[in-house]
This record gives structure tokens, sequence and C-alpha cells, in this order.
């Protein structure tokens, strides 16, 4: 009897609706093995998962598995809630990084520009970049009671009419406690490092200009944190609505809290929302 009430609720249902991100990328949900989870009286869950694409030229380049995270137990008078763990954002990141969505962001950032006018740089060096461009997906870990976010990028040094495409390895760490509210979710340059092709080779490169990015990390902290909040952002002040159900759900406000267990995780984005007829 259980297995079929269940069925009867998910046919009833829809996983999460694709997700808008703007120029052409959407992101898309499905249903993945596992039990629907009933609380009585107090919630339901269903399992989903992201659908991911392949990168043309390299199928094998996929997000990693790490493994389910905690859940702990829905808030007191919460109506709507998606709980996402390290491989749900690995999925989300690569989906996000394969469609070029990441470079755009990137590039909007300006942290180029920001290097190539700084009065330091124009008075004292020769040395100019260009927008970094990812050269495979960004990949979140958990660092201790935070997350990690490692990526590896692409970069061209040109100094006078000599350039070098430079290898860039650096790490963002969001640094929280967990399960707490995060908002916004704080981000600071945790690690660069910097390798120049030498024929077949890479070797470390221009330390002494590493090391002046290194020193100047707070520099780092509004622009990544900004990052951080495009997600939120794409999902607050949504309406939801299906022509065979009355009435829209509206969110209103997405709060995250993150739940940091081992080497696992998860981020709960609860929802504030309201049914409108």
């Amino acid at each position: 009897a259980r297995a079929e009430i269940d069925a009867a609720v998910i046919a009833a249902l829809e996983p999460p609706p694709p997700l808008e991100l703007g120029d052409g990328v959407t992101l898309h949900f499905t249903y993945c093995q596992g039990d629907f989870d009933v609380e009585a009286n107090a919630w339901g869950a269903l399992p989903f998962r992201v659908v991911i694409g392949r990168v043309e030229g390299a199928p094998l380049v996929l997000p990693p598995r790490r493994g389910g995270g905690p859940r702990p137990p829905l808030a007191a008078g919460a109506k709507l809630a998606v709980d996402l763990d390290l491989d749900a954002l690995n999925a989300m990141l690569y989906e996000v990084w394969r469609t070029g969505y990441l470079d755009k962001q990137l590039a909007a950032a300006g942290l180029d520009t920001r290097f190539n006018t700084d009065p330091t740089v124009t008075e004292y060096l020769s040395l100019r970049i260009s927008r970094p461009v990812l050269a495979l997906p960004p990949v979140l870990s958990v660092n201790g009671d935070g997350l990690r976010l490692s990526a590896d990028a692409r970069v061209t040094i040109a100094d006078g009419a000599m350039s070098t495409v430079g290898r860039v390895w650096g790490a963002i760490d969001l640094a929280v406690r967990g399960p707490e509210v995060l908002e916004p979710i704080p981000a600071d340059l945790a690690q660069l490092e910097l390798a120049c092709a030498q024929g077949t080779q890479l070797r470390p490169c221009y330390a002494d200009l590493v090391a002046a990015v290194r020193s100047r990390r707070d520099d780092f902290h509004a622009p990544l944190t900004a990052v951080t909040q495009l997600l939120l952002a794409q999902l607050a002040n949504r309406r939801l609505a299906d022509a065979s159900v009355p009435g829209e759900l509206v969110i209103e406000r997405v709060v995250p809290y993150l739940s940091v267990q081992s080497d696992t995780a998860m981020l709960r984005l609860q929802a504030e929302a309201s049914v409108v007829q």
C-alpha cells in the first residue's frame, strides 16, 4: 500500500522546475532513484537529480561523486526547501561551466580589468593579463566546517610583444560554521598558484606577481561573495505555477543553511514562500 501511495504522490508532483540563468543557459532537474520520504503530518520529500550533458571532445570530463550528505530535520514552519549535497552542487557547477555561463560571470566580475588598471601595476609593471577562462569545472569539497571551491583556469600574460599562457590554480573558501544561516555566503581567496608552459613542462612563474596578489586577498572578498549570491538571486522572487493546479507558489526569499559531516556536506536552500490564487 505504501508503494502505491508513493507512486501516486510522485505522479502528482514534479521535480524542481528548470532554473533559467540567462544567456540561454537552463539547469534541468528530474527524479532519481530513491524512496518518497514522508513524516506524518509534517513534510514530504522527493529525491531528484541534476541533468547534465557531456563535453564535446572530452566526454570523460565529469563532476566528482562524493556520496550523500547529512539532512537535518526541516525547520518548523518551513514550506519549501531544496537540499543539495556535494554531488548535486558539483553537478550544477559542472553544467554552468560546460555551457560557458561561469566564464561569462568571470568576465563580468572584471578581475583582469582590476589588475590591469591598478595604479601600482600601471606604474611599475609592463605585464597585463587576459580574463581568466576555466579549463575544468570548479569542484566543491569540505574544508573544516565550511566548503572550498577549487578551480583550474587559463590566462594569457602579456609583457610587451611577448605573451605566455599561464595555468592558474586557485581555491576559494566559503568560511562558515554549520548548520547556520549563511546570508550572504562569505567567500575569500584561499590558495593561488601560477605556472607557465616551457615546452612540454610547467614551471612556477611570476612568483613576485603571485605573492603580490596573495597579499591583497581582502580585495577579492567583495567580488567573490557577490558571485556566491548568483544562485540565490536567481531563485528568489519567482512564481511557480501549473495549468492543472489552481494558484501559484510565490518564492519571496531563499535562505541558505549548511550542514557539514566528516567529508560530506549538505546545503539547504529554504524558501520563504506563499500560495496565492
